[in-house]
């Protein structure tokens, strides 16, 4: 799936780009919204090839990949989900029902590897090292 990729390649710039843009607590619908808008050229994409595989129902896949990466990634975007609301949220077409809801969550900045210390001495004892000076 394009979208996924693409999305994936872009975490940092949604994380940076698209979630300031929603409140705290979000729908799917307002995700799609601002991801789409930010990223226009990568959704566009993904809407043409999904319409070489087939014809019906172009935009609702592309919406479930998208949901479908963060209910499986969202931790990689700064996302949780957090429930289901009924009949608020309005997807492009003005359609209601069950949609997915979300928060923002803080991404743990990884820690850096740390090289395993080196007895100098040791390597030296086998010829491996030579001191200079």
């Amino acid at each position: 799936m394009l979208i996924k990729e693409r999305m994936r390649e872009s975490a940092d710039a949604i994380r940076s780009q698209v979630l300031p843009k929603l409140q705290n607590q979000f729908t799917s619908h307002q995700f799609i919204q601002r991801y789409t808008q930010l990223f226009q050229a990568d959704y566009v994409d993904a809407l043409f090839e999904r319409r070489q595989r087939n014809t019906e129902g172009i935009f609702q896949q592309v919406h479930r990949d998208i949901i479908t990466l963060l209910v499986t990634e969202g931790s990689t975007f700064g996302v949780r989900r957090i429930g289901v609301q009924k009949g608020e949220s309005q997807n492009i077409f003005g359609d209601g029902g069950k949609i997915q809801l979300w928060e923002k969550i803080t991404v743990p900045v990884s820690e850096k590897p740390t090289s395993p210390s080196i007895d100098l001495s040791k390597l030296a004892e086998h010829g491996a090292y030579m001191p200079v000076g």
